[in-house]
């Protein structure tokens, strides 16, 4: 039998060495697939609460900018690879931010989002410490917290990995994140290895989005929910509803002040979906419910 013999100098080569007959080889290296923005964003919205989901981007993206600057910014910083976490209350706009600052990468980026199945599957197909994307790279997770174990694995592999050509950043989206307890502290433990994970994080403490506290951006994200509401009844009567201006209606602005408002209250919990309704002239309204509520509107890629 002749000698045989093979080199592994030079990057991602693989060496397969066979002998017999009948032998079939399947060679490919792994890859980490993200679902990206474009296919988690949907047409127009045929539902009054689908306008608050963020996958269909009903209403402009409102109060959000020193989030959306922070995140750019943090792409652009020094360390190779980074982790952070962002945390709000459900309906707060954490989603729709992702996906915003997904749809505005620069154009060397790429990125998407990771679920839990693809976390776990890759994890079991490849050593992180040796991973090697081949552009910079944002991957977010949304509800974290339910795949916390993959991430803790994720990141350990991801300490031992020597400098990378290109940075990698991770972006986790959760509800709540305490630095010293719960799912988040799961990720980086206090032993040596441990250590070494939280000097991926930063900032090392989550960042809670902000809220909507100034009145006129309030307004005008209440403005947008009832002209997308009206634009889903294009054959009815034409839509009089409007929010009134700032200091016609002290009442409203009021109710407009309350702190319920600082954060969009979460869709999927019948909150503020069961304000919308349709008044007597055939528009959309908000109305409260008995002693709640803000009152009504007035009518007038594959990587290696």
């Amino acid at each position: 039998m002749a000698s045989q013999s093979a080199s592994p100098a030079g990057h991602h080569n693989i060496i397969v060495q066979a002998s017999g007959d009948g032998i079939h080889v399947q060679v490919g290296l792994p890859y980490l697939e993200l679902i990206p923005a474009a296919r988690r964003i949907r047409s127009k919205p045929r539902l009054e609460i689908e306008i608050l989901d963020p996958v269909f981007q009903a209403v402009p993206l409102v109060g959000r900018q020193s989030d959306l600057a922070f995140l750019l910014a943090w792409l652009e910083a020094d360390p190779k690879i980074a982790i952070t976490a962002l945390t709000g209350a459900g309906g707060s706009g954490k989603t729709r931010l992702s996906l915003e600052l997904l749809q505005n990468l620069p154009g060397h980026w790429q990125g998407g989002f990771l679920t839990a199945q693809e976390a776990k599957r890759f994890l079991e197909a490849k050593n992180l410490a040796s991973w090697s994307w081949q552009k910079s790279t944002l991957i977010v997770a949304d509800y974290a917290a339910l795949f916390a174990e993959t991430l803790a694995d994720w990141f350990r592999e991801l300490a031992d990995h020597t400098l990378p050509e290109h940075p990698l950043r991770i972006l986790l989206l959760e509800r709540h994140a305490e630095k010293d307890e719960g799912w988040y502290a799961s990720l980086a433990d206090g032993s040596f290895r441990g250590r070494r994970v939280q000097e991926l994080f930063s900032p090392l403490e989550p960042i809670r989005i902000a809220p909507i506290a100034a009145l006129d951006q309030r307004r005008s994200v209440l403005s947008a929910d009832l002209a997308a509401a009206a634009k889903l009844k294009p054959n009815g009567p034409t839509p009089t509803v409007t929010v009134p201006v700032a200091g016609t209606d002290p009442s409203f602005d009021q109710r407009l002040a309350d702190d319920q408002w600082r954060d969009p209250p979460p869709p999927a919990h019948g909150r503020r979906h069961r304000r919308f309704k349709r008044n007597p002239c055939g528009a959309e309204a908000i109305a409260p419910r008995s002693g709640e509520g803000i009152g009504q509107a007035r009518a007038s890629t594959p990587k290696k």
